[in-house]
């Protein structure tokens, strides 16, 4: 493990170890509007504080055709 990296770093490091067209497809539940979404809620006390419309455009921008094919 990278230092400093969370285990939800583990199926990109797998990745940039064994860029395999399987890894690669594991990488796009990153682009999942749920996905997107716990990045902007996950610890917060009160969701209602967050803005929906925050996770909402970040969501709707990275699902725009072609997104899931860019290379890091």
């Amino acid at each position: 493990m990278e230092e400093g990296l969370s285990d939800g770093w583990n199926p990109i490091q797998k990745y940039w170890k064994e860029p395999t067209p399987e890894n690669r497809a594991a990488l796009r539940n990153f682009l999942k509007p749920e996905t997107t979404k716990w990045q902007y809620v996950h610890g917060v006390q009160d969701e209602t504080l967050v803005a929906p419309e925050t996770y909402q455009l970040d969501s709707a921008l990275l699902g725009r055709p072609g997104n899931d094919e860019n290379s890091a």
